[in-house]
């Protein structure tokens, strides 16, 4: 797979800059070259406003109805008489003051808990996997890895199993287990079968709804300290200096216009950095040139000023060398982007 040639010449491109407007123009995707600035290196950059907004929104409302029934619950059953667990002592839910014996009515009541919390596990799920992606994609500017994908070749990486490293979709599951369990036990179909003194033949069923103050209460302590757990991952720092993807398949083309690193045997070079000629009437062509990006690919890649002895050789060779940055192997001499330089794309 290659790069979309639309966006050639955007290495400096992130997410927003694809889609908002640039000032005073009606259209996004304008190529040309850009002077370096470091924008925010918060994980949190990383969601879109959107999302964190919707997410937190369905979280929110969902934690405030869960308060709400959980001051009902201490009006109406004191923690002292409440018992954990499906507890035959546990008061019952009463509408209107008579009970809920229709099966199918008390048994949608009591699992909506388990909807709505799967709902906002989707969300929050979301939330981490934006930002533990951004970290991974943002480590590609600090040291050299290889790429992680679903079919493996060469050096690459197998993608994850769970989605997420396993030292956080883990954990993840852990909490999702558990307040799965938490919510069966705030609120629960009670079914009792017994018999009347004077007719011991004829058991008699009794169905409720029933519901545990204790487990209402520790289940909405511990939903709002998992709440805030991605509030405080997006406060870390994203490692080294690279443009922000925010999962946004543009901004990953834009990085990945790669300088393919020539054989050994290859004499077009400078400063000892072996690179593909780019301009046309070269000798390599280019089926050459796929051959080497596909061995790139393969191998340890860094992310950020590859060897500007391509540029010379580009349509911006007059326009003061500007930079260009892309993913490079260690013979390529890959530096960090400086502040205020400008950077372009070989195209």
């Amino acid at each position: 797979m290659k790069p979309d040639a639309c966006t050639a010449g955007m290495c400096t491109f992130g997410r927003d800059d694809f889609t908002n407007p640039h000032p005073g123009l009606s259209f996004t995707w304008l190529a040309s070259p850009r002077a370096w600035i470091t924008k925010s290196r918060r994980s949190g950059a990383a969601v879109p406003v959107s999302i964190w907004v919707w997410s937190y929104f369905l979280i929110g409302v969902s934690l405030v109805v869960a308060g709400a029934l959980c001051g009902i619950s201490l009006r109406n059953q004191k923690l002292g008489t409440s018992h954990f667990g499906h507890d035959s002592k546990n008061k019952p839910v009463l509408f209107n003051g008579e009970y809920l014996d229709e099966t199918m009515m008390i048994t949608v009541v009591a699992n909506t808990p388990q909807l709505i919390l799967s709902i906002c596990y989707l969300a929050y799920n979301g939330l981490f996997t934006r930002m533990l992606s951004e970290f991974e994609w943002a480590s590609f500017s600090v040291r050299y890895a290889t790429l992680r994908v679903t079919h493996k070749k060469g050096q690459q990486r197998s993608t994850y199993r769970l989605q997420l490293p396993y030292r956080w979709s883990i954990p993840l599951l852990v909490v999702s287990i558990l307040l799965h369990w938490l919510y069966s036990n705030c609120i629960y179909v009670g079914i009792y079968e017994g018999y009347a003194w004077d007719q011991p033949l004829n058991p008699v069923t009794i169905r409720s709804l029933q519901y545990s103050t204790v487990a209402i209460l520790i289940s909405l302590c511990i939903s709002l300290s998992v709440a805030a757990a991605p509030i405080a991952l997006a406060m870390f720092r994203l490692p080294g200096r690279m443009v922000l993807a925010k999962n946004s398949s543009a901004t990953i083309s834009a990085a990945c216009h790669c300088i393919p690193a020539a054989s050994s045997d290859d004499t077009s070079y400078k400063h000892d950095v072996p690179l593909l000629p780019v301009k046309a009437g070269m000798q390599t062509t280019v089926s050459d040139e796929a051959e080497l990006l596909r061995e790139m690919a393969t191998g340890k890649l860094i992310w950020g000023v590859v060897s500007s002895n391509a540029l010379e050789r580009s349509e911006y060779s007059g326009e003061g060398n500007p930079g260009h940055l892309a993913f490079g192997t260690p013979e390529q001499q890959v530096t960090e982007p400086v502040e205020g330089n400008y950077y372009a794309a070989v195209r």
